[in-house]
């Protein structure tokens, strides 16, 4: 047979020699066994052996030249801002010039100083295909490192049980992997235990796919005793599982335990520290959304299912760290409510599944389409403050004042949007503090007015009655001198007639006076001298049955006087009620509302807490990165520039990592920065060893 060979091969033709020679030689090894030394050979061929060294690391990036012209798009779409394809065709060629074909793998280590190194050895059969790069990292508490490759591949010859593997580059193949956990936890590298050597990574499932376009949230997702989750698909079937796997391992196999089945379609996840779950999804037809609506549901630690919301189709939400419990923030339809879901009926929610049902919801701040609510008093929270009211029957004086104040501010702040989703990003700080990113709505001044009776004597100012001015209460010769007229509505009985008390022989009686739709203008100094009491509108004034007596006296002077406030209302300003912004907000929860923080010129598309400091970057005729200050205006730490990803600093000091693209060059920057240095654009490091642009990126190690 090898004689045949070697004549063969010198009188066929290549292709044919090569295919044959490969037949022929597996027959020659196999030897009509049954020790499955062709499966070994195809494993060997095809084999990928991988040395993992993170010694002398501080973080993990993952780069990928294209993943800066993703995100510049998708930013400019959130904006309604056109992309800079200039710059990115720069970049791009730029990137193509610097990028090294010396290193395979997309995983690189971040030192001490910032600084950007490879982190793989391979080993390679002959006919493997090139390492597939890494997609998602995932770190869990105790420090152990998870890694998606984008595909599968075959990583060892043999399964646990020492069998050959059939078809070992099937998805589905004990010799093949796409989800790897690092054997060695980074506290063991950073201390020096951990050592590099080939094969120190181990396969956690090797029975799923697992594909980075159905992840909406983090890829890997870790509870607090460090089980890590992911969803998973099928290599030959539709459907995909959302797995719970522990970090140790039962009889050599990590044990997986299923959180969502496959007859539900998941669109979005989240894992609570205390091991509970968060989801959205969907019904699912052979694999496909059924379009019946998703619903947001939750999975206790204990594996109880509660409903939270349906009938939505975009939920935003996160869960509250620091709670006792698992709650969650979300937008979305209120969960107490028994209507079917609109778009106004969508809010920002705090929802805690401990709670009785009916009553698990409390609606965080005021949305756009429930202003009137919210001007007029009507929200609970109003309710329990100031009282059941309305408008135009007599409010006391509290509620009118409240009313007056938000008719009249122009810095309340809602979500707004009139349909969809308004609310593209939530996070947490330690302390729970929520900040969103999204459509927000400020309020601009309306127009107050109102409606009064008035009985006695008291001054009218260009057709307004006024009760004092700057120094004092009103009398007949301090309103004459303001350019007043003093008026005495009433009559005289049992005397001669009067049209004034000083002159009627009998009985002065008051007479009731009306004033209807009088404006509060702020502007108006000759009627206006307080802010509580300088206006008629603004009086506190008798709103109750003693108004109806009458008043007796005989003077003119008398400053004796009763007012009704029967009706105030607010009129809607030319601008209408509110300005809309893409910007940065904070959850108030003492007034349940949305605090603005980023200015009003900025258009906010992206924010990132960094040891609970807050950077956001925004759109303002240019890109800037910006720190937000809560008791002080914010500081503008880059201009032109556009910032992609936040970390702190390997290098400590208060230094936080970034890379994003300048505009005033057409360069992308990755490095770090001093965010308290007088001089910032010039206390920025260039990290060296970069090569090509940066997908993900995760700091677990500062000075």
């Amino acid at each position: 047979m090898r004689y045949f060979s070697t004549i063969f091969l010198k009188q066929a033709l290549m292709l044919i020699v090569l295919l044959l020679s490969l037949a022929l030689v597996g027959c020659s090894k196999n030897n009509g066994g049954d020790d499955g030394g062709d499966d070994i050979d195809q494993a060997s061929d095809n084999l990928v052996s991988i040395k993992l060294d993170l010694s002398n690391s501080a973080g993990l990036l993952t780069t990928d030249s294209t993943g800066s012209a993703r995100m510049h798009r998708k930013n400019a779409r959130y904006l309604g801002i056109e992309p800079n394809e200039r710059a990115l065709a720069l970049m791009q060629r730029s990137s193509a010039a610097t990028d090294s074909g010396d290193d395979e793998s997309n995983l690189k280590k971040v030192d001490s100083n910032g600084d950007v190194s490879s982190t793989m050895e391979m080993q390679k059969g002959r006919w493997a295909p090139s390492l597939p790069a890494i997609s998602s990292i995932g770190i869990s508490p105790a420090k152990e490192a998870y890694f998606q490759f984008e595909r599968n591949f075959v990583y060892r010859t043999t399964d646990d049980s020492g069998k050959s593997c059939d078809d070992p580059w099937s998805a589905s193949s004990p010799c093949s992997c796409q989800l790897f956990k690092l054997k060695s936890t980074l506290s063991e590298w950073a201390d020096g235990s951990a050592k590099p050597e080939f094969n120190n990574m181990e396969c956690v499932d090797n029975e799923h796919r697992l594909d980075s376009w159905m992840a909406t949230g983090a890829m890997f997702q870790f509870d607090s005793s460090s089980n890590v989750y992911f969803l998973a698909g099928f290599e030959n079937a539709q459907g995909t599982v959302l797995y719970k796997v522990s970090k140790e391992k039962v009889d050599g196999k990590f044990q997986k335990t299923e959180m969502v089945n496959r007859s539900i379609c998941v669109r979005d996840w989240r894992v609570t520290k205390n091991g509970g779950l968060f989801y959205v999804g969907e019904n699912c037809l052979d694999g496909q959304w059924s379009g019946d609506g998703a619903f947001f549901r939750y999975v206790s630690p204990e594996g109880t299912l509660t409903e939270v919301a349906r009938n939505w189709w975009d939920y935003n939400f996160e869960p509250i760290e620091g709670a006792s419990g698992d709650q969650v923030i979300f937008f979305g339809p209120d969960p107490d409510s028994s209507e079917v879901a609109q778009w106004n009926s969508a809010c920002l929610f705090k929802f805690d599944p401990s709670l009785a049902a009916g009553s698990r919801a409390t609606r965080l701040v005021t949305c756009n389409q429930d202003i009137w609510n919210w001007l007029e008093l009507r929200r609970q929270i109003d309710k329990d403050t100031y009282g059941s009211y309305q408008t135009w029957n007599k409010p006391p004086f509290a509620w009118r004042a409240e009313f007056t104040n938000r008719c009249l501010n122009n810095s309340d702040t809602f979500i707004g949007s009139s349909s969809g989703s308004p609310v593209k990003t939530i996070v947490q700080d330690s302390a729970g503090k929520a900040y969103i990113v999204g459509d927000i709505s400020k309020k601009n001044a309306g127009t107050l007015k109102c409606s009064v009776e008035m009985k006695g004597n008291f001054c009218v100012l260009s057709g307004i009655p006024a009760l004092r001015n700057s120094s004092d209460n009103y009398t007949r010769s301090t309103c004459e001198s303001d350019g007043g007229a003093w008026t005495t509505p009433g009559w005289c009985t049992g005397g001669d007639y009067a049209a004034i008390p000083s002159s009627c022989t009998g009985t002065w009686n008051t007479n009731t006076k009306w004033y209807n739709d009088i404006e509060y203008k702020i502007s108006d100094t000759d009627n206006v001298t307080t802010y509580e009491t300088g206006h008629i509108c603004l009086e506190e004034g008798d709103n109750s049955s003693s108004f109806s007596t009458g008043i007796s006296f005989s003077s003119d002077n008398v400053t004796t006087v009763k007012l009704k406030i029967n009706h105030v209302r607010c009129d809607e300003p030319s601008l209408g009620w509110t300005t809309n912004y893409k910007g940065m907000a904070y959850v108030d929860n003492s007034t349940n509302m949305l605090d603005l923080l980023s200015d009003t010129d900025e258009q906010v598309s992206e924010m990132w807490l960094v040891n609970d400091e807050l950077y956001y970057t925004a759109y303002a005729q240019q890109y800037r990165f910006v720190k937000e200050k809560t008791s002080d205006n914010n500081t503008s730490l880059l201009t032109n520039f556009e910032v992609y990803h936040v970390g702190p600093s390997p290098r400590g000091g208060g230094k936080i990592l970034f890379d994003g693209l300048n505009f005033s060059n057409n360069s992308y920057t990755f490095g770090d920065l001093d965010p308290s240095a007088n001089d910032i654009k010039g206390s920025i490091t260039t990290s060296s060893g970069l090569t090509g642009r940066i997908r993900t990126m995760v700091i677990y190690g500062t000075d």
